[in-house]
């Protein structure tokens, strides 16, 4: 628009510009362009979302949380008398929202234990990851492995921020995981155990006990047990319900190392028998119980 002997002429539509499309709790300011900043004109914003800032002012600062129009009308008085209304609308829109979650096969682990965190993502080269703690950026890659050594339970926070390299839209994701001290189990199985140095008559509900050759631990549990065997090799390992029905059998673990871990966190709770078959043709029961 412009001025000829102080009468307007008024434009033939007004242009907000082109629609926007940006991040989850990304700052957009919309500003009206200086060709329609007119003097003595008014601002009326609306929108089906009123989360906006200055809506009678010629911009508005929003934060993105969906999808949205905004609509401003300018009222224009003309110095020669008459009043005259413009308007447009925006639209701004939310790209798809990143879903990043943090996958582990438990979020118990014993000290020294190896725990793998990864993020599961479609076409993972498309992104870029950081992985960090309060106070120490960790790896880029979409797995991390921690390690933690620890003498009494502690639970340690690993999060991730996850960028798509096409949309530059970053969220997070955190998970808390703990680590408890190992236990160390005496000669004597069935009378006593070592747990942070202190010594304590060995229960069944922190250690069950094969005939003094393989023990179970923890029982209960919530998801993983470790095995420990002290001379016979186990051949195979398989799981019956409580009425004596299998539901896991040749389960998979590492050979020739002791303890060694079994994931059970599948399992409903309840109570359930573990079969262990030895190299020398014998066998042995027990019951453990699941928890949630």
């Amino acid at each position: 628009s412009y001025y000829v002997d102080n009468i307007i002429i008024k434009p033939f539509e007004l242009e907000l510009g082109p629609d926007i499309v940006a991040c989850l709790g990304q700052v957009v300011d919309i500003t009206v362009p200086c060709q329609y900043l007119y003097p003595g004109a008014t601002y009326a914003w609306s929108s089906n979302n009123n989360n906006f800032t200055n809506p009678g002012t010629s911009n508005i600062t929003t934060i993105i949380d969906g999808n949205y129009w905004y609509e401003l009308t300018i009222t224009v008085s003309n110095p020669q008398g008459g009043i005259y209304s413009i308007s447009d609308t925006i639209m701004i829109s939310q790209h798809p929202a990143l879903q990043p979650l943090i996958t582990s096969v438990s979020n118990q682990f014993y000290s020294n234990q190896s725990a793998t965190l990864c993020i599961q993502l479609p076409n993972s080269n498309n992104y870029s990851f950081q992985w960090y703690t309060a106070s120490t950026n960790l790896g880029t890659d979409s797995c991390l492995i921690v390690n933690n050594i620890v003498s009494s339970p502690t639970i340690f926070q690993y999060c991730v921020s996850v960028t798509d390299l096409i949309t530059q839209c970053t969220v997070s994701d955190c998970i808390n995981i703990t680590y408890r001290p190992n236990i160390k189990i005496n000669n004597d199985l069935k009378k006593e155990i070592t747990l942070n140095g202190i010594t304590k008559e060995n229960k069944l509900e922190d250690l069950s006990v094969f005939e003094d050759k393989t023990s179970i631990y923890p029982n209960p549990t919530q998801n993983i047990i470790n095995i420990l065997t002290k001379n016979d090799e186990i051949t195979s390992i398989s799981i019956t319900n409580s009425i004596g029905n299998q539901i896991l059998s040749n389960i998979s673990f590492q050979k020739n190392v002791s303890p060694f871990q079994i994931d059970l966190s599948e399992l409903p709770a309840g109570f359930y028998f573990l079969e262990i078959n030895y190299n020398n043709g014998k066998s042995e029961k027990r019951k453990i119980t699941m928890i949630k």
